[in-house]
């Protein structure tokens, strides 16, 4: 035997400076009503055929994801991913969409199986007796009758079976009546309300800032917002939207759509607010034009050499052109509205995405790729910022802290310039040179 050497030399091994925090995917963010998106959540897809399962072929939901995961950008990309997020306009009731349930057979064995269902801190505690169903739709009956027994906050619950997802669905019916639970166990399980469950809560009405404010609180990781057809958004509900993105600074770009007749009035009162575009839109088409400029956002590899992308001059054959006369173009311009028109030359249409602007003043950003940049720089930069401050025991207000902080500016920068985020050659005025010393010291 001898003394452990580590009494004397202790060498600790260890990975230092990995990277711990990602910048933020710019993706989309789709608003909807529906209630199948579960109150105060993201639902995040990677693929048009995920959506297509979880809101069906009907849905606006489903269009929307198959034209969005269905375009390729000239870098040949296409978006990774897409989010939704619900917006409770009304009170809503606590719900739970099952999980895909157990065959009939085995859910007879259930004689006298225990279930437990948390209402707002109030639990209904249950035993349920399957052994007589001679259907799935009897399983919910019995499922109902039980949990309406406990009376209260659950009298006027319902249970139904809905055959195509295999899955058992609860509707308190109530009225922002609080959050629902399912205690685990494997009664639950067996009838799909386990930890694979939807759980919605019963909440009350939000407003257009507080279901903003909420969804980017649960997640920040998008880059565009939009809103479903089906909320019909009014123009002042739609400026409510673009004067909260403006208080992000950049962060998300805001579209929308406008019918010729009120295209004026879109931009009458949302020129003000830089970051939101709006698209006009011809509503007897079952198209979603607003969506190319956010796959186009999504679509961006910034890690990649010449990710930064001219959103005008986009094609897409899925698009019907809404702007075929030099007339309404040169109108629709003057005013910053977005349209995917029609030119000809030497006898061929050619079809593409027109002008790729954002309403806002002369100190905003009006071009959506320009605005792109930035919303990847400053998310890449806050990302960088604070994997240093993580991996780093002190960063000093001192000389040597300075030339660390400065290091990460020129990873940032340098990557810029090959993924095109910056443009090389471009000669500043001495007025804009001043106000870069002025404000960078």
């Amino acid at each position: 035997m001898s003394i452990n050497s580590n009494k004397y030399i202790s060498i600790v091994s260890g990975v230092g400076g990995a990277a711990v925090v990602s910048a933020r995917e710019l993706l989309a963010r789709v608003f909807t009503a529906n209630e199948l998106v579960p109150t105060n959540s993201v639902l995040k897809f990677s693929d048009a055929d995920s959506v297509l399962d979880y809101f069906g072929s009907d849905s606006e939901e489903y269009k929307r994801a198959a034209f969005y995961f269905g375009f390729v950008s000239k870098q040949v990309t296409s978006p990774r991913n897409i989010t939704f997020s619900r917006w409770a306009e009304t009170d809503t009731s606590a719900q739970i969409f099952g999980a895909q349930a157990d065959t009939l057979t085995n859910l007879q064995t259930i004689s006298a199986g225990a279930l437990t269902v948390t209402l707002n801190g109030v639990d209904a505690a249950i035993t349920v007796d399957f052994s007589l169903a001679a259907s799935y739709a009897d399983v919910a009956t019995e499922l109902q009758t039980k949990i309406q027994a406990e009376g209260g906050t659950f009298a006027t619950t319902t249970v139904t079976y809905n055959a195509l997802k295999t899955q058992f669905n609860l509707n308190t019916n109530g009225s922002a009546d609080g959050a629902i639970s399912v205690a685990s166990g494997s009664t639950a399980t067996a009838i799909g309300w386990g930890s694979n469950a939807i759980f919605s809560d019963g909440i009350g009405a939000q407003t257009l800032i507080e279901v903003l404010a909420s969804s980017t609180e649960l997640t920040n990781d998008f880059g565009s917002i939009i809103f479903n057809y089906d909320l019909a958004l009014d123009l002042t509900e739609k400026a409510e939207v673009a004067a909260w993105n403006v208080t992000r600074n950049n962060e998300f770009q805001y579209h929308t759509t406008c019918v010729v007749s009120d295209a004026q009035d879109h931009y009458d009162d949302l020129n003000g607010f830089g970051g939101t575009g709006v698209t006009l839109r011809d509503v007897s088409l079952d198209e979603y034009p607003e969506m190319l400029p956010a796959a186009v956002l999504a679509s961006q590899d910034f890690n990649s050499n010449s990710a930064a992308s001219n959103y005008m001059y986009v094609q897409d054959s899925r698009l019907t052109p809404t702007v075929t006369t030099t007339t309404l173009s040169n109108t629709l311009d003057a005013i910053k509205i977005n349209y995917y028109g029609q030119t000809q030359e030497a006898g061929s249409q050619i079809n593409f995405y027109q002008r790729g602007v954002l309403m806002g003043g002369s100190t905003d950003p009006r071009k959506m790729g320009v605005y792109a940049n930035e919303q990847w720089l400053k998310s890449e930069l806050k990302a960088d910022f604070l994997n240093m401050f993580l991996a780093q025991p002190i960063i000093g207000a001192d000389d040597t802290g300075i030339a660390i902080a400065i290091s990460v500016l020129s990873d940032a920068a340098e990557k810029a310039v090959t993924n095109g985020s910056f443009a090389q050659g471009k000669v500043l005025t001495n007025t804009q040179i001043q106000f870069i010393n002025q404000v960078s010291g």
